[in-house]
Formats: structure tokens, sequence, C-alpha cells
């Protein structure tokens, strides 16, 4: 990926928005750019932009569509870029349409991006290769990041690592929590040579059975004990448990982790916490829209003036 190569990033970019908390910030994310209020300006000179003010408002919502907004927001903030093609001239209705990273490298040499495409050629041949991405053609459009080597500033350098943690963990925080809720069961007999075989097999299965049932039978000089765990072992869990990890997740797609570590917190504090963690989220958002708006300005409004 830090290479410019995005076969397998791309892979893990389906992979990790399987999981519950990722998805979450993502949705979150998309909806705080796409739930602000739009609008178009006209200019103080309407005489020259009046055609264009009027063909971009009417077709905004094909243009650029709400789904697509929200694809490129998802994909920039997990890969650092959204690569897209801008389809539907030849019907008077020009479109954006994200393209999945799978089919974008980036060529050191030319210093551009390339995607992997199916076209025909003169003889009504079809063929499969790559051909350069040249924002500002009339069909293609990037949406970056940053300016210099955008893919780095994609979270997919960050999230695999924690997602792996998060996803590993549940096995143990199961297990953690099932061996607290059901203490081991000690049996201890004073008497062993006075039972029989068939009483420790009937012994062990009702042993089995205790989860669901506290009631069991003892052989004859047996005594059954509850072994209790160290009142400190949960704190490795803890430290270390789906809370930690949910904010490392949370931080590194929103800037913040409002929704655990002002949980529970009301008053003066509680709205601090509230007002500093949304300004940082601010900042997100404000680049979420200039991602947008300037890709859009600069490559897609021209079409339209001229």
């Amino acid at each position: 990926h830090e290479q410019g190569n995005f076969n397998w990033s791309s892979g893990l970019y389906d992979a990790i928005d399987r999981d519950d908390r990722v998805n979450s910030c993502l949705n979150t994310r998309e909806l705080a750019v796409t739930g602000l209020p739009f609008d178009f300006i006209p200019a103080e000179n309407q005489t020259d932009t009046t055609r264009a003010f009027k063909s971009l408002k009417d077709n905004w919502t094909i243009l650029f569509a709400q789904e697509a907004q929200r694809q490129v927001i998802r994909t920039v903030a997990i890969m650092g870029f959204c690569v897209c093609t801008i389809n539907g001239w030849r019907d008077g209705h020009p479109y954006l349409e994200p393209w999945h990273p799978r089919w974008i490298t980036y060529n050191n040499l030319t210093g551009g991006f390339e995607a992997e495409a199916n076209w025909e050629d003169k003889k009504g041949r079809a063929v499969t290769g790559k051909i350069p991405v040249t924002p500002g053609d009339g069909t293609w459009v990037v949406f970056k990041s940053r300016f210099n080597r955008p893919w780095m500033g994609g979270s997919i350098r960050v999230l695999p690592q924690l997602i792996v943690y998060r996803q590993s963990n549940m096995i143990d925080w199961g297990r953690h929590g099932k061996r607290h809720g059901n203490a081991p069961v000690v049996v201890e007999s004073n008497d062993i040579r006075s039972a029989k075989v068939e009483d420790y097999r009937r012994l062990a299965d009702s042993l089995q059975e205790l989860v669901g049932d506290s009631v069991i039978m003892l052989p004859n000089g047996a005594k059954a004990s509850f072994l209790e765990l160290k009142r400190d072992a949960y704190k490795i869990f803890q430290s270390f448990g789906p809370e930690f990890l949910d904010q490392c997740i949370a931080i590194a797609l929103l800037g913040q982790n409002l929704t655990t570590s002002s949980s529970g917190i009301t008053g003066g504090l509680g709205s601090n916490i509230s007002t500093t963690q949304s300004k940082v989220r601010q900042d997100y958002m404000e680049s979420d829209v200039a991602v947008l708006s300037i890709s859009h300005r600069q490559i897609c409004w021209p079409y339209y003036m001229y």
C-alpha cells in the first residue's frame, strides 16, 4: 500500500467494513457531511453565470448524488483517495461513479494513478489493460486526502491491527465472562475406595450439567466447593478490552472517542468534554467537505460553465 500498490489493501478495504464499530464510525463521518445544508449562491454578475447556475442547481442530484458523496468520503477515509469517472456525457446527464480501489494503482514513473479497465480497440476487439488517470480530461476525477502520496493518509494503515485485536479478543472476553459467571467447581472425597466407578461417571455428568442446574448428586463422602477467582483478574481484560479498542477505532476515524470518554459524565465537566471532542470532529468534517468541494469545483463545474 505504501508503495502505491493497493491490491492487498483494497481487499482489507472491504473486510474491515464488516466490523460493527468501523461501520458505525464511517457512517457517522459520511452523514456529518451529507447532512449539512447545501445550496447554490449565484454570482454578483448573473449575466455570465445564469445558465451555469441553473444547470448546476437542476442537475446537482444527478451529477454528484448523495450516494456517490458518501462513497467518496468512505473511500477517502480508509484509502486516502478515491478515483471516479464522469459518465453520461452522451445522454446529457453526466454523473460521478466511484471506482473500487482494487482497480487502481499508482505509477511512480509517471507520477499518476492508473486504472485497470476493459475497452474496445478500433477493430471492435475487447482489450484489458491499464490506462492513465488524468483528472480534468472530462473522464476522470480524483479525490485526495492530501496533495502528495494521498494513500498515506488513509486509515487502512491503522485499522487492520485494531480490528484483529478486537475480533480475536472476543474469544477471550467470552471465556472471561463465562469463567467469572460460572466459577470452577472442586470436588473432594475422603473415602475414594468406597465409591464406585459408576458413581464418578455420574458425578462427571452432573458437573457438566451444572451450568444449567444448581443441584447435583455427590457420591458418599464427597463434597463440592466453588473456586473463586481473584478479584483483580478482570483488570487485564478491562485495560485491553472492547472499550479500549473502540476508543482507538473512533480516534482513527473520527478524531475523538466521545461516546466512551464522556459516558456517564454530566454537568460542567461533561459539557466541556463534549465541546472539546466536537471541535476535534469539526476538523475532520471540514476536511471532508474540502475534499469534495475542491475536487468537484476544479474539475466538474467548468463543464457546466462553458
